[in-house]
């Protein structure tokens, strides 16, 4: 026979599984109808079901229960987000974003700067850097640059937008989803990062896996949209292109040019790396600067560096995707009309498939509910 204090251990841990497995999913209150009802009081959308004992319900009455009973929305979590700073939920998340739009590559470059200073010591920051974005995520009290702000759920459902591709300058682009991934990376390999954070960009990878899973075809990417825009300028097939830099963005502007049939030179700072690019590319290497005494001779060039390039006067028709350009100011303005900037890519107008945006959108919003749910869920502390 089991011990009085066995049993009953045992007992709590039968009654505790039996009450999460009668738990709704976030994905059951999502549909309408919450539980699959049609009870006309619970809301077609929402996160959690607030329940009473039956001797508070006794004690209540049924008309001041009737507001408890009911579903949060993600309309209501939105709402609460648009009251002044000072009422934000404690330990909620916030954002601060400097996009293309709005801000030129050189003062992203500053904000940048500043906040990887401001955040390298502190475990409640993490900094996200895209080609197009520079964006700082915390907990507590909130900077006050001036920039745009989001908060707690308005905060969470953007990155997870921006992991999913839906507000890239490409929409449902890879690069982005990378990018996410590489900024809690960074912030993890300087200093302990606070698990809410932890656990809201780990939650924007999984949405953007997920949105991305079953593609018939591969997204295109902004390498692609630079080859095309060059091929608008120059012939491509057979004819000599140079790509500066052997980095991620390098190896889609190699791959794009392939498919040009363009015969391709990769050059990078060090010329191990441009060989080792070269030969997946089936292209031939330099390193930067035998790369500035063949620029002259090309057709084409996509730039593609962290850092300034050094390159003669006289450049072809050129592309350059650095954020910031890596081509000095003074050949870009030489070079008028056959000069593309990263930001010049920056086009929100275009929208991306509707279909894929659609799914998309959902997956946010279920993923959004659900983090916001862990995190009322997890114990509080104050910054």
């Amino acid at each position: 026979m089991l011990a009085p204090i066995e049993w009953k251990d045992r007992r709590i841990r039968r009654m505790s599984f039996l009450r999460l497995k009668a738990e709704p999913t976030v994905d059951q209150l999502l549909r309408p109808g919450g539980r699959g009802g049609n009870a006309p009081d619970v809301p077609s959308r929402g996160v959690r079901r607030h329940r009473l004992s039956s001797r508070a319900r006794r004690r209540e009455g049924p008309g001041r229960t009737a507001g408890l009973r009911r579903l949060r929305t993600m309309e209501e979590l939105v709402a609460r987000d648009r009251a002044p700073i000072g009422e934000v939920p404690m330990d909620a998340p916030w954002a601060l974003t400097a996009t293309a739009g709005e801000f030129s590559a050189a003062e992203r470059e500053v904000l940048k700067e500043r906040w990887e200073s401001e955040s390298r010591s502190d475990s409640r920051r993490v900094l996200l850097a895209t080609c197009h974005r520079v964006e700082l995520y915390g907990l507590g009290a909130i900077p006050t640059d001036h920039v745009p702000q989001l908060q707690s759920t308005s905060a969470v459902a953007h990155l997870l937008r921006v992991a999913a591709g839906i507000e890239s300058a490409v929409t449902g682009e890879d690069e982005v989803l990378h990018q996410v991934r590489q900024g809690l990376a960074d912030a993890r390999a300087d200093r302990l990062i606070d698990g809410s954070l932890i656990r809201l960009f780990e939650t924007a990878i999984a949405t953007g896996r997920r949105v991305r899973t079953g593609r018939r075809s591969e997204a295109p990417s902004l390498a692609d949209r630079a080859v095309e825009w060059l091929s608008g300028r120059v012939p491509l097939g057979g004819e000599p292109v140079l790509v500066v830099g052997a980095g991620r963005m390098g190896a889609l502007l190699a791959r794009a040019l392939n498919r040009r049939q363009a015969q391709v030179t990769i050059a990078s700072r060090t010329r191990t790396r441009a060989e080792r690019l070269a030969r997946e590319r089936k292209a031939s290497a330099a390193d930067l600067a035998e790369a500035v005494g063949l620029a002259p001779q090309m057709s084409a060039i996509a730039v593609a560096l962290a850092g300034p390039w050094a390159a003669a006067a006289g450049l072809p028709p050129t592309a350059d995707l650095s954020s910031p350009p890596a081509v000095a100011a003074r050949e870009r303005l030489r070079l008028g009309a056959d000069f593309l900037a990263i930001d010049d890519l920056y086009d929100r107008s275009q929208s991306g498939p509707q279909a894929y945006v659609e799914a998309a959108q959902s997956v946010v919003e279920l993923k959004t509910a659900d983090y916001m749910r862990w995190l009322e869920c997890r114990p509080r502390h104050r910054s």
